[in-house]
């Protein structure tokens, strides 16, 4: 066999020790993810807050963020899996930069309705869907295969800091120029970042494995026959399940920020300094816990939040929202981040190098499930207009997420016996 075969069967041969990693794409692709990472906190969390500065209603603003968030996840749902397709059919990165395209022309929508943007609520949900599902369909398959199977845990956590450091910065700034300009104006900013995030793109390098194909069926047929991998990812697709709820609880956390606040530049500030403090509580979890003996942070986690948010809904103050703030970012650092690092570490620690794809579609569409129950029923408590019927549904989107707890304690120990089975 010649040198220059074995080079290429190399390039997509999973295993740290004899992969050919490009450093440069890595980098690149990490960069871009940052900066989508902003274009995320615009088109959510100021979004939200724009939407609200459209009504006086308060269950009118609920309902439009319900339809908003909705059909962005009903989109995101039905599209990922003809993206995933093509994907895994084709060169990943192209797919990428269509996403970026995409999210591109859902800004510039933004930017063209700006006072009208609740007219064409639908449409926005649809194409900020279809931009998501592009992007994550793509993104998730090219970390897999560029970060090494022993760096994908590590990978995960720093990515996570990254983007709550950006979450700290950020906020403030979109939020202070929203005050100071206009909602349209800095979705003109933040359209530039996109554009910047293209030209990024251009230097990630990325090719179809020869033998990659995307086989959903079968790999279904797989979870259902072979017990191991039954075993082992049937806990994650149930995790992702319940990890879907956190983004209604984060839309109800900006809908109750903006009313006791009322401005873009509060609700910037409030995001940034509890940010911060995820920050803080991820990176002492990772320096001072270690994975498969967390299960005191899981039940202490899930505990307080519900504890907060019972107090949050009886007593709604700005004391007691500080309160459930602090109690959520923690639990969403918690459950969150041992989630995603087990949803990225299990599909290489198993073996299933060519399931990367089809293993990311069961699990985004386990959460955008969730998603669209949630905010279904969100839609239909903005229509009853009821403040304690509001506040129920929330609390119950509460319990519903920290269901994780249970689920990540048993993951552990499952996984934690396999390996004292193997080591024996």
């Amino acid at each position: 066999m010649k040198a220059s075969e074995k080079i290429k069967k190399a390039d997509y041969t999973y295993d740290i020790n004899t992969s050919k990693k490009d450093k440069k794409s890595t980098i690149c692709l990490s960069v871009c993810h940052l900066i989508s990472e902003i274009s995320n906190i615009f088109l959510s969390t100021f979004l939200i807050a724009h939407i609200y500065s459209l009504t006086s209603n308060i269950y009118e603003y609920a309902k439009n963020v319900a339809l908003y968030q909705f059909f962005t996840y009903l989109t995101m749902f039905v599209t990922y899996f003809i993206f995933s397709y093509f994907v895994d059919k084709t060169n990943r990165i192209w797919i990428y930069r269509l996403a970026v395209v995409f999210k591109t022309i859902f800004i510039i929508v933004a930017i063209f309705y700006g006072e009208d943007l609740a007219k064409i609520i639908i449409l926005a949900g649809f194409l900020h869907g279809i931009s998501h599902a592009a992007y994550y369909s793509s993104y998730n398959v090219l970390k897999q295969e560029m970060v090494s199977r022993k760096s994908i845990g590590n990978f995960t956590v720093i990515i996570k800091i990254c983007a709550k450091s950006i979450s700290v910065i950020f906020p403030i700034i979109l939020g202070a120029l929203i005050e100071i300009s206009t909602f349209s104006l800095v979705a003109v900013y933040v359209f530039i970042l996109s554009v910047i995030q293209l030209i990024i793109s251009l230097f990630i390098k990325a090719k179809k494995p020869k033998n990659s194909s995307y086989q959903l069926l079968e790999y279904l047929k797989k979870l259902k026959t072979n017990p191991s991998v039954k075993n082992k990812f049937g806990s994650i697709y149930i995790l992702a399940l319940f990890y879907g709820f956190i983004t209604a609880i984060s839309a109800l956390l900006s809908i109750n920020i903006m009313m006791e606040f009322g401005s873009n530049f509060s609700l910037g500030a409030m995001t940034s300094i509890f940010a911060l403090v995820s920050v803080m509580g991820l990176l002492l979890m990772n320096k001072f816990t270690k994975r498969g003996k967390r299960s005191w942070l899981y039940i202490t986690a899930s505990i307080s939040l519900i504890a907060s948010a019972i107090l949050f809904a009886c007593i709604t103050n700005i004391t007691t929202l500080i309160i459930y703030n602090f109690c959520f970012v923690l639990s969403e650092i918690v459950l969150g981040i041992n989630f995603e690092v087990y949803r990225n570490q299990n599909i290489k620690e198993a073996g299933l190098y060519d399931d990367i794809a089809e293993h990311q579609t069961i699990t985004e569409c386990c959460m955008q499930i969730a998603r669209m129950i949630s905010f279904g029923i969100l839609f239909i408590v903005s229509l009853i207009g009821n403040h304690f019927v509001f506040q129920f549904a929330f609390i119950i989107f509460i319990l519903l997420f920290t269901i994780m707890a249970p689920i990540l304690i048993k993951y552990e120990k499952q996984n934690s016996n396999q390996d004292s089975v193997k080591n024996q």
